[in-house]
């Protein structure tokens, strides 16, 4: 059990070996939003763990937040269920993310009107964050605006800095706005979806950047394109399958 946030300013791997991370009944923070672990402008790696909500109400909570220009996060052999809160993986302004054999299920996040974004409702918050995906499993969660409508709440799967999947599963989720997102049109915010399914889900698809569908990827959504401000330009290139 964690009884307050796990703050990480050195590089560092951490082995689970099997094992559950929960949220003690006494956790305590000074912080304006819950964390269970924190990594600050380091290389954090979580392996073999499995992270349990126990469907516990939390408000503002990150189950992983990485920051920092130097932030490096992977996770790999990990399974995240059962939160309540506002987002899992909060990813703000650092260098990469990336998922390895992850699956995450069953959570619930609601929106919390607050300054920022901490209390934006979003499965995967991956603001200036390049990120790598690989046989990533995404199921049966609901993320809802509640009283949160700023851009990116409701949103499964928000990107900016562009990423790639594969192996990637995305079914029978509920978002209020997207299931995917890419806020913003410059060169440097493409995605590609190498392979997989997105699927049964509730919500579309809104590009302001450049998105690819490889050949061995599905998609059955609707896709908004919208340029951003600036001004940018807006492309897709499918050689999978669009079900809209």
């Amino acid at each position: 059990e964690v009884e307050a946030p796990i703050k990480i300013t050195s590089d560092v791997v951490i082995h689970g070996v099997g094992h559950t991370v929960t949220l003690a009944d006494t956790y305590s923070t000074t912080e304006n939003v819950k964390r269970v672990f924190m990594n600050v402008n380091a290389a954090l790696t979580l392996d073999h763990m499995l992270f349990d909500g126990e469907n516990e109400e939390n408000g503002k909570l990150f189950v992983v937040d990485n920051g920092g220009a130097n932030g490096v996060l992977t996770l790999q052999d990990v399974t995240i269920q059962n939160f309540k809160g506002t987002q899992i993986v909060h990813s703000e302004q650092a260098k990469s993310a990336r998922f390895i054999n992850v699956k995450i299920k069953d959570n619930t996040l609601i929106g919390i009107a607050s300054s920022g974004n901490i209390g934006r409702a979003c499965l995967l918050w991956m603001q200036g964050t390049v990120t790598e995906m690989d046989n990533v499993e995404i199921t049966g969660n609901v993320v809802n605006t509640g009283t949160n409508n700023d851009f990116g709440s409701g949103v499964l799967i928000y990107q900016r800095n562009g990423g790639s999947a594969r192996k990637l599963t995305v079914e029978n989720n509920k978002a209020t706005n997207h299931v995917f997102a890419n806020y913003s049109a410059t060169a440097k915010n493409q995605y590609i979806f190498e392979s997989g399914s997105i699927k049964n889900n509730t919500g579309n698809f809104f590009v302001a950047g450049s998105m690819t569908f490889g050949e061995e990827m599905t998609v059955e959504s609707d896709i908004v394109f919208n340029n951003d401000s600036a001004g940018g330009v807006c492309t897709l290139t499918n050689n999978g399958l669009i079900v809209g």
